[in-house]
């Protein structure tokens, strides 16, 4: 999947993903009940993303952050930080001035 929002809004609901770059430049993207079936980028400039995996617990993480907010599993993340880097699927996330918030489906 392969997206490059610069305004407006994308909803998604139990959907499967394979990869790809999600661009948010001023919308909103918001995803319950997703499931990440390879590596995927996030950037995220002014614009917010909402996700809801089935499967967040595989997943790592590579964060960058310079003013705007991220949220993993109620954990909030600045700067630049890498999680469980030996994940079979890895979420990179940039984020200027945005948020991103994600969630894992209980």
């Amino acid at each position: 999947m392969n997206v490059d929002l610069s305004a407006g809004g994308i909803e998604m609901h139990n959907s499967k993903i394979n990869g790809g770059k999600l661009e948010v430049s001023a919308g909103g993207v918001e995803g319950h009940g997703i499931e990440l079936l390879s590596d995927i980028d996030i950037d995220c400039s002014a614009g917010g993303v909402e996700l809801e995996l089935t499967n967040g617990d595989d997943m790592g993480y590579r964060i960058d952050s310079s003013v705007g907010s991220i949220i993993i599993d109620g954990d909030k993340f600045k700067d630049e930080v890498n999680l469980n880097e030996d994940a079979d699927i890895m979420v990179s996330i940039d984020c200027s001035a945005g948020s991103v918030e994600i969630s894992y489906q209980k």
